[in-house]
C-alpha cells in the first residue's frame, strides 16, 4: 500500500517592519479619502452658498382650482441655494393636498424651480350628514363644502364617510357603480345638476330626477337608457307622466303613472 505524505508548507512569517507598513499604508489611503471628501464637501458648500444659485424663480402648471399663492404656501421654498433643495420633499409637501393627485418637481439651474402637477376634478358631491363632500371619479374626498350651490354636480346619498377623512378613497361598491352610471350620463350628454343618486347599493341604484325617479340598478347602462329613451317617447305620445321608471331588469320596463295622468 502506497502512503502519500502531504508536503508542510511553512507560512512566510512577517516582520514588524512589513505589519507596521502595511498599517501605515491604510492610515495613508484612510486620510486622503477623508481629506478628498472634506474638500469636496468645502467645494459644495462654497458653491451652492453663491448668490447664482439662490431659488429666484418659481414656476408651477397644471393647477386650476388651486392658487399659485396656496401652492406656494404648500412649497414652504425659501431663497435658499437650489443645490440644498429636496425635490422628494418638495413633492411630499405638494401631495399632501387632498387636491392633487400627482406632482413631479425640477430643478434649472441655475436658479429656476420648476413644479407640474396634476389635480383632481371633482366627479360629485356627497350628502353626508350636515355637510357636502366633493369627490373625485376615483372616489378620493376632495374638499367639505357647506352646501351644494356653485357646483354643477350630481349629489350621491346613501354612503357612509365615518370611517373616511380628506385625501382618502371611499371603499364603497355602491359609490364605485354610481361615479360609473355618472360617466356614462356625462358622456351622453346628460345634464348632471339637477341629478340625485341613491347608492347605497349597486345592485339598485337610483336617480331622482325634477318630478321623476328611475330606478337604474348596475351595468349595461348603454342598453338600460336605450330602453328608457323608447318608453319614454311612448308615454309621451300616449301623454302619460310617469312618476316611477324601472329598468333594472333586462328586457322589460316597470312604469309607474303619476296619478293625475292620462291613462
Amino acid at each position: 500500500m502506497k502512503v502519500f505524505l502531504k508536503k508542510r508548507y511553512n507560512k512566510k512569517k512577517i516582520s514588524g517592519r512589513e505589519k507596521m507598513a502595511k498599517v501605515f499604508k491604510k492610515a495613508v489611503l484612510a486620510i486622503s479619502v477623508i481629506t478628498i471628501s472634506l474638500f469636496f464637501l468645502h467645494l459644495y458648500q462654497t458653491i451652492s452658498g453663491l448668490e447664482i444659485f439662490k431659488v429666484r424663480e418659481i414656476e408651477i402648471k397644471g393647477n386650476y382650482h388651486l392658487s399659485q399663492e396656496s401652492l406656494l404656501n404648500m412649497t414652504d421654498i425659501k431663497r435658499d441655494s437650489i443645490l440644498k433643495i429636496s425635490l422628494n420633499d418638495l413633492r411630499t409637501k405638494i401631495l399632501k393636498s387632498p387636491w392633487i393627485k400627482d406632482a413631479v418637481a425640477k430643478r434649472e439651474i441655475p436658479g429656476t424651480i420648476r413644479i407640474e402637477i396634476k389635480e383632481r376634478f371633482p366627479e360629485a358631491i356627497i350628502d353626508y350628514g350636515d355637510s357636502f363632500y366633493l369627490v373625485d371619479g376615483e372616489g378620493v374626498i376632495i374638499e367639505r363644502v357647506s352646501d351644494r350651490k356653485g357646483y354643477s354636480l350630481p349629489v350621491v346619498s346613501g354612503i357612509d364617510l365615518s370611517e373616511n377623512r380628506l385625501g382618502e378613497r371611499i371603499n364603497s361598491k355602491g359609490l364605485s357603480e354610481g361615479l360609473t352610471l355618472i360617466k356614462f350620463l356625462r358622456d351622453k350628454g346628460i345634464g348632471l345638476n339637477d341629478i340625485e343618486l341613491v347608492a347605497n347599493n349597486p345592485e339598485d341604484l337610483i336617480l331622482n330626477l325634477p318630478g321623476k325617479q328611475i330606478k337604474v340598478g348596475s351595468g349595461n347602462y348603454k342598453e338600460k337608457f336605450n330602453r328608457l329613451d323608447d318608453i319614454e317617447a311612448e308615454l309621451k305620445r300616449k301623454g302619460v307622466l310617469a312618476s316611477s321608471i324601472d329598468i333594472r331588469f333586462s328586457g322589460k320596463v316597470i312604469v309607474i303613472p303619476m296619478a293625475e295622468s292620462n291613462l
